[in-house]
C-alpha cells in the first residue's frame, strides 16, 4: 500500500508536533 511508504515521514511529523509546546 502507498500509505506504508508514507508511514515513516508521518511518524517524524507527529514527533515534531508532539515536541512543540502546548498552546
Amino acid at each position: 500500500m502507498l500509505g506504508c511508504m508514507a508511514v515513516p515521514p508521518l511518524l517524524q511529523m507527529w514527533r515534531q508536533w508532539l515536541s512543540l509546546p502546548p498552546f
